[in-house]
């Protein structure tokens, strides 16, 4: 464990809030793109919420707005009667009483700049951070398709925002070359948009990295995401969200050793319960007692950083 996560958890641990910090055992739920589905999630299991937010016209009744603005919605419809600014206020209120991870996705780079500034606006209530996600660079099994997101556009329009996590990635698709993995040239890709775009210079040595890998080709990856890995670690907060989808056939076993190689403290998993429940962790960190202190760890290592 690096030093600085270290005394953030031990921070934690010296007031006996948690035992320690367990992230591969986090639950995720997706698609959380109403009013309903909001609410639901706060009262169930999954400890991060995750939502999808487009270009949309926002719909009030049977009248649409008369511009399109940052709504939440996963479907090819161009509209919602849910808006971001509304997601975020009532997650807001959530919040207070029921601390939870909070994800949104972003499919376009259209939306990122009119959905960033909705964040902005809320500077001062938002109290925990974010995450935002997208898929920046073609990964392995999408070779010859295009990143759904500028990476460097992207980041530059979250530098203007503090308590952040980005959530950058590549896109994939999963068993179309079983003897495919992540290669040197899609880690370097990704380097140089870090690079590129300063995220890594001390001004924004805070800023917390996430990478979300394909389970399926993170196995057949081991050294080259460990570099890579290892790398990024020297400048910024960093983990790894090792994902996969139902029907993807990923080595549980494999999958098990790839995760304790790094320690539960420094990857999520956002599977399928069927491999979830494959995978044996019994002897890496225990679970936190409170998952919603994951963002006061967060906060933590941020200022410990800033210090």
């Amino acid at each position: 464990m690096s030093r600085l996560f270290t005394v953030a958890i031990l921070a934690l641990l010296s007031v006996g809030i948690c035992e320690s910090a367990n992230l591969a055992e986090i639950t995720w739920k997706h698609g959380v793109n109403t009013k309903t589905l909001l609410a639901d999630a706060y009262k169930g299991n999954a400890k991060a919420i995750v939502a999808d937010v487009i270009l949309g016209y926002h719909k009030k009744g049977d009248k649409p707005s008369e511009k399109k603005v940052p709504v939440i919605n996963q479907d090819k419809k161009d509209e919602s009667d849910f808006s971001l600014d509304e997601f975020i206020t009532d997650t807001i209120e959530h919040q207070k009483t029921n601390s939870k991870i909070i994800q949104l996705n972003f499919a376009a780079l259209e939306t990122v700049h009119d959905a960033f500034n909705v964040l902005l606006s809320k500077k001062r209530e938002i109290k925990f951070p974010i995450w935002l996600n997208a898929e920046v660079l073609t990964g392995p099994g999408a070779s010859g398709s295009a990143a759904p997101v500028d990476g460097l556009k992207f980041i530059d329009e979250a530098k203007k925002l503090d308590n952040i996590i980005l959530s950058i990635g590549w896109k994939t698709i999963p068993m179309k070359d079983p003897k495919e993995g992540y290669t040197n040239e899609h880690t370097k890709a990704m380097e140089d948009i870090l690079k590129n775009s300063k995220i890594t210079t001390p001004e924004y040595k805070d800023v917390s990295l996430n990478f979300p890998i394909n389970a399926f080709y993170a196995v057949k990856s081991k050294d080259i995401l460990r570099t890579f890995y290892d790398i990024v670690k020297n400048t910024n907060p960093v983990t790894f969200t090792v994902r996969s989808q139902k029907d993807d056939k990923v080595d549980a076993k494999e999958l098990e050793a790839f995760i304790k190689s790094y320690g539960t403290e420094h990857i999520y998993m956002d599977l399928p319960d069927d491999l979830r429940n494959q995978i044996n962790l019994s002897n890496g960190a225990s679970s936190l007692v409170q998952f919603g202190l994951l963002n006061l760890i967060t906060l933590a290592v941020v200022t410990i950083f800033r210090s």
